[in-house]
């Protein structure tokens, strides 16, 4: 198993319980499952699913019952009440009955269900905008992780550079300490030249300072990455940059990724139908509405009978005129256009970030074969100087800067790795395929 170096370090420093050893798949699983834009995002998917059974359930039945207790002394309220109530006798057609009938109770129960025969498409378009209202939801909260999970492979691969650097930064340093150390000795007797000996002291505490930020680099990344799985305990993370997959997919199949994966394109789509949807409403609102009722009734004064009356009903409705429906299809129209010209904008944004990703990601990729025989020319520059400097043939500076010349090799090698990788994860987030395993790729558990 291989640990970056800032691992290595918590657990010298810090008890092996107290360490928590993941991988980065299992960071990001972590650091989503506690994110606050993904909860958001998740509730938005709720409401938006929640809303997608709220239209579904707009084509069932509704219904309804209640009661109601009347008493009065109306003619034809009385008339009307003893025939429901089927107490209607022949002594209710005395004409002084009819004019002065008295007060009467009634108490009415019904029972009611309406449903919905067409509703001039009002119901299908609600499902259609409840199911785009979904994808919606869903192509946010996939863009938050995207967004989120880039975050922490920026955050990985700045640590693993910031380790690696200080390893080869410490390894330089021991080394021109022990030439410096030893040239001391000599510069007393008179063998060394001051003025080398100095310049060499400057070029060494050049690279101690180098090592001091590099330091407070990798500090710095780990302080995120805690923030970001909101831990208090260290946290190391196996794998380094050497290790991460080099592998990109054609720059054609990552164009062609970005139409069909990338969430804020399928976010942009959905928004543009659901302008059509609207649209589509407008166009409809002058048809009829048609709804089917069945109702049972029950009247009676006293309870001691309680007769039951059923009826049914077709009912057909015309909205003639409105107002402002011209504006409101207007404004639909507007909203699509929007939403068509917002997918145009967002495919040119797409198509050059792809493009510059793919072409940090192979331009480093070119670059790093001629960077490992920069740092095989820098070792063998340093091999051959030091026995030089022993037989009195190069100075100690020289020494020292060859040491120098070594580390920013390798440190010019660490960046490219780490930047072949940050492009590598901005193409695959451009095209929404960046998964949780990005960092996982040739990693050995």
């Amino acid at each position: 198993m291989k640990w970056h170096w800032v691992g290595v370090l918590c657990l010298v420093f810090v008890p092996i319980g107290r360490a928590e050893v993941l991988t980065p798949s299992e960071v990001m699983e972590r650091v989503e499952s506690q994110n606050a834009d993904v909860g958001a995002a998740r509730v938005g998917l709720e409401q938006a699913l929640n809303g997608k059974r709220q239209a579904r359930a707009g084509h069932l039945p509704r219904l309804g019952a209640g009661s109601s207790l009347t008493r009065g002394d109306g003619p034809v309220y009385v008339f009307g009440s003893l025939l429901n109530q089927r107490q209607f006798t022949q002594e209710n057609f005395a004409l002084d009955a009819l004019n002065h009938p008295g007060y009467q109770t009634n108490i009415k129960s019904w029972l009611r269900a309406d449903v919905p025969v067409f509703t001039g498409f009002e119901l299908r378009d609600a499902g259609f905008l409840a199911d785009l209202g979904v994808e919606e939801a869903t192509g946010r909260l996939e863009a938050v992780r995207q967004s989120l999970r880039f975050t922490v492979v920026q955050t990985l691969l700045a640590q693993w550079q910031a380790d690696e650097r200080g390893r080869v930064l410490s390894q330089r340093i021991v080394s021109a300490e022990r030439e410096i150390a030893s040239a001391e000795r000599l510069r007393d007797r008179g063998l060394v030249l001051g003025s080398d000996f100095f310049a060499a002291q400057a070029v060494l505490t050049g690279l101690r300072a180098w090592q001091v930020a590099t330091t407070r680099e990798a500090q710095t990344a780990q302080e995120t990455l805690t923030i970001l799985l909101k831990s208090t305990a260290p946290i190391v993370v196996q794998g380094n940059l050497a290790e991460v997959s080099k592998n990109l997919p054609p720059l054609d199949a990552l164009l062609n990724l970005a139409k069909n994966q990338r969430a804020d394109v399928l976010v942009a789509k959905t928004q543009t139908q659901k302008a059509g949807v609207v649209l589509s409403q407008e166009n409809s609102s002058l048809l009829p509405r048609v709804d089917a009722m069945a109702q049972v009734e029950t009247n009676t004064d006293d309870f001691s009978s309680n007769p039951s009356h059923r009826l049914v009903m077709v009912e057909a409705r015309w909205f003639l005129g409105d107002p402002a429906r011209a504006s409101r299809r207007e404004g639909a129209q507007v909203r699509q256009r929007e939403g068509q010209e917002q997918e145009r904008a967002l495919a040119d944004k797409i198509d050059i970030e792809i493009r510059q990703a793919w072409g940090g990601f192979s331009g480093a990729q070119e670059v790093l074969p001629v960077l490992n025989t920069m740092i095989v020319e820098a070792k063998k520059s340093l091999e051959m100087v030091r026995p030089l400097y022993r037989q009195g043939r190069q100075s100690l500076l020289d020494v020292i800067r060859a040491e120098e010349a070594l580390a920013q090799a390798e440190n010019q090698r660490l960046q490219t790795l780490c930047q072949m990788q940050i492009f590598r994860a901005r193409a695959l987030r451009a095209t929404g395929t960046l998964d949780k395993n990005t960092l996982n790729s040739g990693v050995n558990p």
